[in-house]
């Protein structure tokens, strides 16, 4: 008898059980408290994450539109010294004399344009002046060449770097001019 006792006691544990319609009706109400607060509490974590990342990211690329905007007005005048261009606008830049090169100046403004230089001495005109960024935070470094003079068919005049800053905590970016008159760009 007992055997047979124990036998029941048992398989009644392991038997299933139906659940009461309380019970079920209980779980159908919604989300607890507590779980609303965990989704809550990770979204923030995620946007706050998420909205550091956008922002560092658009700092950075101001920095590099400010670099790529110098870098290619460098190698504008490169490009124009090399092939002699003469004319713009269907008009002789130097009506006085022969071209001899083309020169990129920065300023202490945040601005830097493209002169033509005739006999030796740049123009009053520029071709083309810029602001470095419509950013505040990004500036010429005070170590910055001034000005690069690219003369026709030999290379440059004054070979030097320009330092492009940030107050973004963000690392500066160097442009190097060598003598040939390679351009090229690093992170300082």
């Amino acid at each position: 008898m007992t055997k047979r006792l124990f036998h029941c006691f048992i398989v009644s544990l392991f038997k299933e059980k139906p659940f009461s319609n309380r019970a079920i009706e209980q779980s159908s109400n919604g989300f607890t408290l507590i779980e609303l607060l965990v989704v809550i509490a990770v979204m923030a974590i995620l946007s706050i994450v998420g909205i550091a990342a956008f922002v560092e990211y658009s700092h950075t690329q101001a920095v590099d539109s400010a670099v790529l905007g110098v870098e290619t007005m460098l190698q504008t005048a490169r490009s124009d010294a090399l092939s002699q261009v003469t004319e713009t606008g269907g008009s002789n830049m130097c009506i006085n004399g022969n071209l001899t090169g083309y020169e990129v100046s920065l300023d202490t403004n945040n601005k830097y344009a493209l002169y033509p230089v005739c006999n030796g001495t740049p123009s009053l005109n520029s071709l083309e002046s810029k602001n470095l960024s419509s950013d505040p935070n990004i500036s010429f470094s005070s170590g910055s060449t001034t000005s690069f003079t690219f003369n026709v068919l030999n290379g440059v005049t004054t070979p030097g770097t320009i330092i492009i800053a940030n107050s973004y905590g963000i690392p500066s970016k160097k442009i190097n001019v060598l003598s040939n008159g390679s351009i090229s760009v690093s992170v300082q």
